[in-house]
Parts: C-alpha cells; sequence; structure tokens
C-alpha cells in the first residue's frame, strides 16, 4: 500500500513542486520577515509606555540596524552578497538559527536591560535578511531565512512565545480571573 501511495505522489510530483515553490515557501519568508518586523514594533511600542527617554532611545536602536545595513547595501552590496557566497549552508543555518533564539530570549530581557538590545537585536535580523536578500542571488540566502523561523519555533517549543516575562502583575490576573469562575458547594 505505502508503494501505491509513494508511487502515486511521484507521479503527481508537479502539483506538490507548485505548491511548494509557489505557496508553502514565499508565505514561510513573508511569516518570517513579518514576525521580525513585528518583534521590533512590538518592543518600540512597549518602551512608548515606559516614557519618551526609552522611546527616542529604543527608535534609534530599532532605526540604527536599518540605516547602516541600508547604506552597505547602496554602497557596497557585493558585501552583503558575500555574506551568502563565503560561508557554508550549515555555517548560514546555525547562525540564523542561534540569532533568532537569541533574539526572543533578549527579548524577554528586554525590559530589565538598560539599553534598548532586544530592539537592536530584531531590526538587525530583519534588515540583514532583507538586504541579503535584495543583494544576493544565490538561493542559499534562503537557508537564513529558514534558519531564523527554526531557531524561533524552537524557542517557542521551550520558552513561549511572549516577548515579555510574566511577572507578578500577570500571576494576579490569572487569580483574579480563578475568583469569577463559578464553585461547587457541596
Amino acid at each position: 500500500m505505502n508503494h501505491f501511495l509513494f508511487g502515486a505522489i511521484q507521479a503527481n510530483s508537479g502539483w506538490s513542486d507548485w505548491l511548494i515553490r509557489w505557496i508553502i515557501h514565499p508565505v514561510a519568508l513573508t511569516v518570517v520577515l513579518l514576525t521580525c518586523f513585528a518583534i521590533t514594533v512590538a518592543l518600540t511600542t512597549d518602551s512608548m509606555r515606559k516614557g519618551r527617554p526609552l522611546f527616542v532611545r529604543t527608535m534609534a536602536a530599532a532605526l540604527l540596524p536599518f540605516a547602516g545595513l541600508t547604506l552597505l547595501y547602496v554602497m557596497q552590496p557585493a558585501s552583503l552578497a558575500r555574506l551568502v557566497t563565503d560561508y557554508n549552508g550549515t555555517a548560514l543555518f546555525l547562525g540564523a538559527s542561534v540569532a533568532s533564539f537569541a533574539l526572543l530570549l533578549i527579548a524577554k530581557l528586554d525590559s530589565d536591560l538598560v539599553f534598548p538590545l532586544g530592539a537592536l537585536w530584531s531590526s538587525a535580523v530583519f534588515s540583514l535578511l532583507v538586504y541579503t536578500y535584495a543583494a544576493s542571488d544565490d538561493p542559499r540566502v534562503f537557508i537564513l531565512y529558514y534558519g531564523v523561523a527554526i531557531g524561533t519555533l524552537v524557542h517557542v517549543i521551550f520558552f513561549g512565545w511572549g516577548l515579555t516575562r510574566q511577572t507578578s502583575s500577570a500571576q494576579q490576573s490569572s487569580e483574579t480571573t480563578k475568583s469569577f469562575l463559578p464553585t461547587h458547594h457541596s
């Protein structure tokens, strides 16, 4: 039975190849970019709540990698392309996975840091993905995207998704919610 199913899949590889190339792959790349961008926006808007000086510093930290890599892309696009072509796929994948895993850890600790490292790091990952894709025609650039995706998924599996650590106010909210639940008296 398995041989029959495998043969049917191979015979119809046209539709599966089309689905992967034109639907799944572009959606995955878009989700990775939007996730990095959303983390940057979330950290920046969260800093707004904490006061103007921190918001200004966080906004500057979020814009710095974007501005620096824009300059590099305009002046030396080949150097961004070499980032993909000069390293092997394993090194690119591991580097991207570790970067995204660390990004979410830093984002959770960002409220305790004096320096807005979370916004800086998330913007750097986002900008690096955008500009290496724009500068390189090497398909190995996608290794960076899938490395970021897998690093993020591994982090979510082990530590959850929240960008901020739960505090006592979150525990208090949970206890308040429990007080509204009906109790059974016997």
